[in-house]
């Protein structure tokens, strides 16, 4: 392409022919191909939006430092104040990004020319169809009181403007499009997000079922004749998503009006005062207002945004807090999308709430309002919680479980009307996980019917096809709860169980036939804190535990690292060697440090060795090995060094001993089928059971001497023994 050398030329250098001059015409006069389909436009939507967030969040990064003028932290503040109070720089980043992206393609969306504009004008023009994200659009973009405007100091923003400028959306196919929009913005842009936030699209098949079958139950059980299409029932999705739930209501009012041979277009209008959703993303938000607009031009209902009552806002904030008067920035349609949320919260009867809540464990800081019992003598979440089980209460601490506390509570507590309705898809721990046993208590207290559909009989991590979210391992069920014209109860509400098996496919085809009436429903057991599953299934779970007899229980060890154990303990001392002969920098690496074991971190010795050095300052190159029961019938080597084991548990290696065996069995997970123990007689690994998900070791004698049998007292007579 070049004639001469680039380091040596000068002057002299020169093009051969006229590739060159192509090739720098090409990048200077680059126009972005029009996208072929939907699903092309997002993805290359979503890489460029992964680019922004990084983008932004290096900008919060160095303006923290002081190294840039403050602009991204002005933002940042603002939309803590408006919006979400305790939002961090990197989530910051991420909803900047998403607001960004999701506006663009909705300003195509609806027909905004985007030659000639810079991004704040197409969110001025997008703000006359969609107010609140074209609104946030020009704010997050708009030029400051002086120097570049946010599109002038960002690559990502104007090859963004061109990318998605070119798309021409008129050439799609608009039926049936977005339903998977969402996601497969998500599996580009960062998998790690869709799994950590637990967003996965909830099929039609599914969102249908619990529809009609809650509008059943409106006109079964708590006599409202025209169920859903009934002008008394407001219908609520405390966490939206993309806005599935609220369509399938918009279709099955829809079909019962055509039915009732009524005004379809103008039942429908009247919905939409009677329909709210939630959602804390503008990016699944903009995807539910195009969903509903599509529901509704379906049925010949055309409606302007401003009739859906769609909020950005957080379920679970305190609704108390109200956004003062907007001041300085233009925050007006956000803020008041949040106070309008929060007057909802406080304010509005909701009979149905339905939906499926994200999920995540250990959620505590997303808890808030149900968490907090400020005015109150204990918080939302006590209610949940049982005497005598603390030791489980952890379990209480999921996002899901928080939004079922919240949605029981508008359903039944917050309301003038003692009729309500909560119905959601989640994971099924709650049915008869001991965690849930205020949960289940406050069930029974607080609703006259319940309805549960077990979408997983075939338990955890069920083999892919059975799986109604084939990326969720997690045992799922459909809960429906119900309460007529009474306030309450003797504890004694109407419980049925059903459970469905199968593939995905037959399993979508059976929920078709699923009545409130139908046959093939068992009742559940009685009982205040009871399993929620047949009574059946509870006549087997009323025998004791086997923590119940056999009580000292402990998990196995956890290595947090897999160098450290070998089928041979030659390599385990080579690469021992290695690591002891490092410097300090390599060390960290070979070592893989953790939040729990570092090279610098002093921690106790192997039990009954002496106190040992850090490992940055250990010499010797001889380590402590010792055998460990690996996997069922598989036995290896460990390094025994509680510096490069992360929970080597003392308590085991003291008890072992000749006469010592383990039992070893699911920590977690009800019995299904399959073995139900294994035993060992060296110390087991955490995954020793079945290789995944951790179980529980179990010892047959507590003391090293063996003399004193891990039995709870009174089972043994008092000179026995085992041998």
């Amino acid at each position: 392409m070049l004639e001469g050398s680039l380091d040596r030329a000068g002057s002299r250098l020169r093009p051969k022919d006229k590739s060159f001059a192509a090739l720098l015409k090409g990048f200077l006069y680059w126009e972005p191909s029009q996208p072929r389909d939907l699903k092309t436009l997002i993805k290359y939507s979503a890489g460029l939006c992964h680019l922004l967030r990084d983008e932004v969040a290096e900008a919060l990064r160095r303006e923290r430092l002081g190294e840039a003028s403050q602009l991204f932290i002005d933002h940042l503040t603002d939309w803590q104040e408006w919006l979400f109070p305790d939002l961090d720089d990197a989530e910051f980043a991420d909803a900047y990004a998403q607001t960004i992206t999701f506006g663009l393609l909705l300003a195509r969306r609806e027909g905004v020319i985007f030659e000639g504009l810079e991004i704040p004008d197409i969110g001025e023009k997008l703000a006359s169809r969609n107010l609140l994200v074209g609104r946030a659009l020009f704010i997050l973009t708009a030029r400051p009181d002086r120097g570049k405007s946010m599109e002038e100091r960002s690559i990502v923003l104007q090859t963004m403007r061109r990318v998605i400028g070119a798309a021409d959306w008129t050439q799609w196919p608009a039926k049936g499009t977005y339903h998977w929009l969402y996601e497969v913005f998500l599996e580009t842009y960062d998998p790690a997000i869709r799994r950590q936030m637990g967003v996965y699209y909830t099929p039609s098949e599914v969102t249908d079922f619990m529809v009609r079958f809650v509008d059943e139950v409106l006109r079964e059980k708590l006599r409202i004749e025209a169920g859903l299409a009934d002008e008394s029932v407001v219908v609520l999705d405390p966490a939206m998503g993309t806005g599935t739930f609220l369509q399938s209501v918009i279709d099955r009012v829809a079909a019962i009006v055509t039915i009732d041979g009524g005004d379809v277009p103008a039942s429908l209008r009247d919905l939409l005062k009677r329909l709210i959703g939630f959602e804390r993303q503008i990016g699944p938000y903009a995807v539910a207002e195009l969903k509903l607009e599509q529901a509704l031009e379906a049925h010949e209902a055309n409606a302007r945004d401003e009739d859906f009552r769609l909020y950005v806002a957080d379920t679970l904030d305190d609704p108390t807090k109200v956004p003062l008067p907007v001041r300085g920035r233009v925050y007006g349609p956000l803020a008041a999308s949040r106070r309008a949320a929060n007057q909802v919260k406080t304010d509005e009867d909701v009979m149905v709430v339905l939906g499926n809540p994200p999920y995540r464990t250990r959620a505590i800081r997303q808890g808030k309002w149900v968490l907090n019992k400020e005015g109150r003598q204990q918080s939302l979440l006590d209610d949940f919680k049982e005497a005598d089980h603390g030791k489980y209460e952890y379990k209480l601490h999921d996002l899901a479980v928080y939004f079922w506390r919240w949605s029981l509570w508008k359903a039944f507590e917050s309301t003038s009307d003692p009729r309500g309705i909560v119905a959601f898809i989640t994971t099924s721990a709650y049915l008869d996980g001991p965690g849930f046993a205020g949960m289940r208590r406050y069930l029974r207290e607080h609703t006259d019917f319940g309805w549960i559909i077990d979408l997983s009989p075939e338990g955890h991590w069920s083999p892919v096809r059975t799986r109604i979210f084939p990326s969720v391992p997690h045992p799922v069920c459909i809960g429906i709860f119900a309460r007529g014209s009474t306030a309450g109860n003797d504890g004694s509400p109407e419980m049925s169980y059903l459970a469905i098996s199968g593939d995905q496919r037959k399993k979508f085809q059976a929920l078709k036939d699923v009545r409130v009436k139908a046959s093939g429903w068992s009742a559940c057991a009685r009982g205040a804190t009871a399993s929620l599953r047949s009574a059946r299934v509870e006549s087997w779970l009323q025998y004791p535990a086997i923590d119940d007899l056999l009580p000292y229980t402990s998990l196995g060890v956890t290595c947090n690292r897999a160098w450290v154990r070998a089928p041979e303990t030659e390599v385990l001392a080579r690469r021992w060697r290695r690591l002891i002969a490092a410097d300090p920098e390599e060390k960290r690496a070979l070592m893989k440090e953790t939040r729990d074991r570092t090279i610098d971190k002093l921690v106790p010795a192997f039990p009954g060795e002496h106190v040992a050095l850090p490992l940055r300052i250990e010499t010797s190159p001889v380590p402590r090995i010792k055998r460990i029961g690996f996997r069922s019938f598989d036995r290896q080597y460990l390094i025994a060094d509680q510096r490069v084991v992360d929970f080597l548990r003392p308590d085991l290696w003291r008890l072992r001993g000749e006469n010592q065996v383990f039992l070893v069995t699911q920590l977690r997970e009800p019995l299904t089928s399959g073995p139900a123990v294994v035993f060992s007689a060296e110390v087991p690994d955490t995954h020793y059971f079945k290789g995944h998900h951790g179980g529980r070791v179990i010892p047959l004698y507590r003391n090293i001497q063996q003399c004193m049998p891990n039995i709870a007292p009174g089972l043994l007579p008092p000179t026995s023994r085992p041998s």
